[in-house]
């Protein structure tokens, strides 16, 4: 039997945000000398636990935060967008990860950096989507679809922090 990730409410901290990766999309895409869709399959290939990542990050929707800081927890999550993974066939929507903030962009279009922390690994291979994870990701979008990063309340993240347990926990 597979080991269970390690996971820690704990580690989740606000401020937290939301960075939403849509397939064949600028946003989400692993910062590189290549220009070129991002899909789930790269996603769960290229990204690993413990590493520094660089991405693009598009557009950002502060409502009312002042900035996006070090230290400040991410959540990768893949929308719908009607472009399927050539890999797969399909994108899966849903909560692939979270991570730890170690580069904050400093314009519009500008790159984030951070560290994919567990149970990520976990996550974009038994990705997290059901009525209530929708539901919540249309909450903190808060009907502005349109966007790369939106900020997520404490309630928010501690019902994503439920979920993920939940989760897990099957």
């Amino acid at each position: 039997m597979a080991q269970k990730p390690k996971f820690s409410e704990e580690d989740f901290s606000t401020p937290a945000w939301l960075y939403q990766m849509s397939s064949g999309g600028r946003g989400g895409q692993w910062r590189s000398s290549e220009n070129r869709p991002w899909y789930p399959s790269s996603y769960r290939r290229e990204v690993q636990e413990g590493v520094n990542i660089p991405w693009d990050v598009g557009k950002i929707n502060l409502r009312g935060h002042t900035r996006i800081s070090t230290g400040d927890t991410i959540v990768f999550f893949f929308c719908r967008t009607g472009k399927d993974d050539p890999e797969t066939g399909e994108v899966e929507p849903g909560i692939y990860g979270w991570g730890k903030i170690t580069n904050p962009p400093g314009g519009s279009y500008d790159i984030i950096g951070f560290v994919v922390e567990p149970p990520s690994d976990y996550l974009k291979n038994h990705v997290l989507w059901d009525a209530e994870i929708k539901q919540l990701t249309d909450e903190i979008r808060d009907r502005q679809f349109q966007g790369t990063m939106w900020p997520v309340s404490s309630g928010q993240l501690q019902k994503l922090c439920e979920k993920i347990r939940k989760h897990i926990d099957k």
